[in-house]
């Protein structure tokens, strides 16, 4: 198997704090990877990393297997967009505007994609439109535009669905599976919304502390989310109720019912509620 991504023993520690602690990663070529990890867990410590906003205290990472330490790796990081936390927009210009900007800073001779782009993320009609006037949904859409400008094959995404709407969450959801399917860009994104997270993702990863728990697709997630019915009776019910099960061929056990989802699965291994 291919990675985009992976991870060797990485660790960042500051003061007396490991943010990332013997960490480790393998995010496949052509997947949508869903990082998952309690508040403080190191997940926005890991997305900075990759993006060459800090360094390891030790280990090492590697993109598109370039190791951080080669001086091929500047380079190599052009083929990979990022939004982290917030879009980085300047909010008196407008999408095309800012989009001319983002051009420029990565020293593009021609604008003409620029349309392209816009229509790619439902903005060609925002015409002169500034950006303060958008929605955060529209917002969290040209940052993704402006990610987009260097035509990478990785994207990472940090929080994308925060404070969106229903409707923004479920149109930035249409691009992420779009942009994966028909451009085949492998995607990074950390999100406490597990629910949304579980509609695109076919791999994840659990951080805890610092550390990598587990690693798995969403097929061995559905794997271990096999349902099983509860049937409760009295005693000389429930042996009838069998005896009817067994005369019809109907194989049973007598388990609990157990429907474990993304949620419960992330809950079972690092307990508590709070994700974020």
């Amino acid at each position: 198997m291919k990675y985009v991504l992976t991870t060797e023993a990485l660790c960042k520690r500051y003061k007396k704090t490991n943010a990332l602690d013997d960490f480790y990663m393998h995010v496949p070529k052509g997947a949508i990877y869903g990082f998952i990890g309690k508040n403080g867990a190191g997940k926005t410590t890991l997305i900075r990393m990759i993006c060459g906003l800090s360094k390891p205290t030790s280990g090492s990472y590697t993109l598109y297997g370039i190791k951080n330490s080669d001086k091929e790796m500047e380079q190599t990081r052009r083929h990979m967009g990022a939004v982290v936390e917030t879009p980085a927009l300047t909010l008196e210009m407008t999408a095309e505007e800012n989009l001319r900007q983002q051009y420029r800073i990565y020293g593009l001779s021609s604008f003409d994609g620029i349309g392209k782009l816009l229509e790619l993320v439902g903005l060609e009609k925002a015409g002169k439109k500034k950006v303060k006037a958008f929605s955060l949904g529209m917002k969290q859409r040209l940052g993704i535009a402006m990610a987009l400008a260097c035509e990478p094959d990785f994207l990472v995404l940090d929080e994308p669905t925060n404070g969106l709407d229903p409707q923004g969450i479920i149109e930035l959801r249409e691009l992420i599976l779009e942009l994966n399917h028909e451009k085949g860009i492998t995607f990074l994104i950390s999100s406490h919304i597990l629910d949304e997270l579980a509609r695109v993702a076919t791999h994840y990863g659990i951080i805890d502390q610092g550390k990598m728990l587990r690693e798995f697709s969403a097929e061995e997630l559905e794997k271990e989310s096999e349902t099983h019915i509860h049937i409760k009776a009295e005693a000389a019910d429930a042996q009838e109720l069998l005896s009817v099960l067994k005369d019809r061929g109907i194989s049973y056990e007598l388990v609990s019912q157990k429907d474990k989802k993304l949620e419960e699965y992330f809950v079972s291994l690092v307990g508590g509620d709070d994700h974020a």
